[in-house]
């Protein structure tokens, strides 16, 4: 990461914390529903993809999970779009108006990054953190600058070059504080009473206000850029893409050849399938006397035969 610049940037975490709860105060009336919202239906319809049911269909589960991240992109749109207006309140219709307007768009500057900082993370841990400081406010960028695609990633990167590891440690500051309330939330949950009840006021309190700190570290970057980021046209992200692809490639090269020497393995010592593999004595056990046996006992026979190929593998001299 590049050092930090001569002067902070950024108030101390914890000023800016305090920031950030002030902001979600002037602004809790829209911010309260649309909160709710997210919460209730993320975990009724996460429940419903994670239970069994209607979503054990492959197809059905797929259309299941991208509904949901749409949903959540859909409301964290509108929960930013709440945050951003300094001058007026915002209704909560308007706050939703104004992210089914762009939600297409939003969705995709959401999966460009979430597939960039995957693609880093795969060559290493350092390139993954960086490319997620560079481009975690890109989302920002698109809401208050109306900036969209790779213009977007490249002014996020340019408000934290130089300051990375001033977002790194505020960042890093909050993760914190959420383990902790984590913790205590989980010891408070089981207080019989209104410990469940305080566990969801919490909850309810914690999405906008990461988001509102996330936005004031933002605002203070783009105040502290004085000069323009040059040219961000499509050429410029391109190292950045490379660098991703790279990952990816990685990831297919190594998972190959692990998929690969597996399959070689298990040819070699005869696991082709542990569920259904069966040794040549229980074959013909299936076909004693000219009858099959059972289902159900031909299935047990069947289970038997793993830990038996196990043993034979375990004992033996010719490995």
């Amino acid at each position: 990461m590049a050092s930090s610049s001569s002067h902070s940037s950024l108030p101390n975490p914890i000023s800016l914390l305090w920031e950030a709860v002030a902001l979600c105060i002037t602004r809790v009336r829209t911010l309260l529903p649309l909160t709710l919202g997210f919460l209730v239906i993320s975990m009724v319809w996460g429940g419903m993809l994670i239970g069994k049911g209607f979503f054990n269909n492959g197809l059905l589960l797929l259309v299941g999970v991208i509904f949901l991240l749409s949903f959540q992109v859909f409301l964290v749109s509108a929960l930013v779009y709440t945050l951003i207006q300094k001058k007026r309140t915002i209704l909560v219709l308007e706050a939703l108006r104004f992210a089914w307007d762009n939600l297409f768009r939003l969705g995709w500057m959401a999966l460009a990054i979430l597939l960039l900082c995957f693609g880093a993370y795969a060559l290493f841990v350092v390139p993954g953190i960086v490319f997620q400081l560079w481009f975690s406010f890109a989302f920002f960028v698109c809401v208050t600058e109306e900036k969209w695609g790779s213009e977007a990633l490249l002014k996020s990167r340019s408000y934290v070059r130089n300051h990375e590891w001033e977002v790194f440690f505020h960042t890093l500051f909050l993760i914190a504080l959420w383990w902790c309330v984590s913790f205590l939330l989980g010891k408070v949950s089981v207080i019989p009473g209104m410990g469940e009840l305080f566990v969801l006021v919490i909850q309810t309190s914690l999405l906008p206000l990461g988001i509102a700190y996330f936005f004031l570290m933002y605002s203070y970057l783009k105040q502290n850029t004085s000069t323009e980021s040059g040219n961000l046209s499509v050429q410029n992200i391109r190292p950045f893409l490379v660098v991703s692809l790279l990952g990816y490639g990685i990831v297919f090269i190594f998972g190959s050849v692990a998929l690969a020497f597996l399959s070689g393995w298990s040819d070699k010592y005869g696991f082709t399938s542990l569920g259904t593999s069966t040794t040549p004595a229980f074959e013909q056990l299936e076909e004693l006397k000219g009858e099959e046996l059972p289902s159900e006992a031909a299935q047990a026979l069947k289970q038997v035969t793993v830990p038996t190929r196990i043993y034979e593998l375990a004992t033996s001299t010719d490995l």
